[in-house]
């Protein structure tokens, strides 16, 4: 690479995220459970929920908007459902705990349905929804979070990017796994603002006045536009419903803006797991997954595509791709990480500073 740019290999980028949360005083179970969501996002290639989110979860913690030690606490249970109270935990480790338990109801009664609210930032959903899979489990999950995106027809923010992803066993194939945001854009914003691009695609956000943009720097902070217009807009507040209004907790405008470090973000998650066994059987419906698995594959590809794949390929190849040469790293957004971390007072080596492949 350049020196724009380097590849920081998977046991560096390991040894460096337990240390940061070491100095946070991050329970040593919970910091494993930390890193692990973090690295798993950045081998899969998704970035902008990878190891460039250490500082803005140290700054979390350092505020006390993130409260390591915390664990889910049940409100109220049957034998298919519960209701959940994060107690501003690490989202990490209260989404995992959360889906311990949706999975142990739908092994026993063939569904389990679980709501969490009063949750910090928890990663990306595919992490949680792998844990259902990996156990020949079918696997949905929403969020919710600040509402930083305009309604359809709106110039204003309602709802979060309340992100969803479902997961679904594939038997003889890798799972198929779907995590997205219901806006059209989100970290990536954010992201194109700290590495200086100029122009934005049209269509992904308004400016403070309610205006479209295509400018980063008025798109951050302004509005974001739903992905697919109204198909991202209904799904968005669905998310809403499964998790604020099946909590009685915060929902659309109610959820606190996360760049408050004086107060809770008190976002929240739901959780749905199924067993295929309770219906059709497993074997039969992994027989099933995988005929619609192969009979995606066997389309011939549009001029540009080397080959039709279904949701998650490609991220296991990235990942496959990634473990062997690194996780790919702009220098100038590792450094801009590095000065974030050192004023929350965290202690970087010099060997990080100057790291190189």
């Amino acid at each position: 690479m350049t020196k724009e740019s380097f590849h920081i290999s998977v046991e560096d980028a390991r040894a460096f995220c337990l240390d940061v949360y070491r100095q946070l005083d991050v329970p040593e179970d919970e910091n494993t459970q930390l890193t692990d969501s973090i690295l798993d996002a950045s081998l899969r290639g998704v970035d902008t929920h990878g190891i460039l989110l250490n500082h803005i979860y140290a700054q979390r913690i350092r505020s006390g908007q993130m409260i390591p030690g915390q664990h889910l606490k049940i409100d109220k249970e049957t034998s298919t459902t519960a209701l959940g109270n994060a107690c501003q935990g690490l989202g990490q480790v209260t989404s995992t705990e959360g889906m311990h338990i949706a999975m142990n109801k739908a092994r026993d009664h063939g569904l389990g349905a679980v709501t969490i609210y009063n949750q910090s930032h928890n990663g990306a959903l595919a992490y949680y929804i792998r844990m259902a899979t990996d156990q020949n489990l079918i696997g949905l999950m929403f969020g919710n979070s600040t509402p930083r995106v305009a309604p359809f027809g709106g110039r204003s923010g309602l709802h979060g990017t309340n992100p969803i992803a479902f997961g679904i066993p594939g038997g003889k194939h890798p799972a198929m796994i779907c995590d997205f945001a219901t806006s059209a854009s989100g970290g990536a914003i954010r992201q194109a603002v700290e590495d200086g691009v100029t122009n934005l695609p049209e269509g992904l956000a308004l400016d403070p006045e309610g205006h479209p943009t295509t400018d980063p720097k008025s798109a951050f902070n302004g509005w974001l536009l739903p992905k697919g217009g109204t198909m991202g807009y209904g799904l968005a507040l669905l998310a809403d419903v499964l998790v604020g209004g099946l909590s009685g907790s915060n929902c659309g405008p109610d959820v606190p803006p996360v760049q408050d470090l004086d107060s809770p973000y008190a976002c929240g998650s739901f959780m749905l797991v199924i067993d295929p066994d309770a219906f059709v059987g497993l074997d039969q419906f992994l027989a099933r997954v995988a005929f619609l698995i192969e009979s995606a594959q066997a389309i011939e590809p549009a001029e540009g595509f080397d080959r039709v794949r279904v949701p998650g390929e490609r991220g296991e190849e990235e990942k496959s791709h990634r473990g062997k040469v690194g996780i790919p790293m702009q220098r100038k957004s590792w450094d801009q990480m590095i000065l974030a971390l050192e004023a929350c007072k965290i202690n970087i080596e010099p060997r990080w500073k100057v790291y190189e492949s």
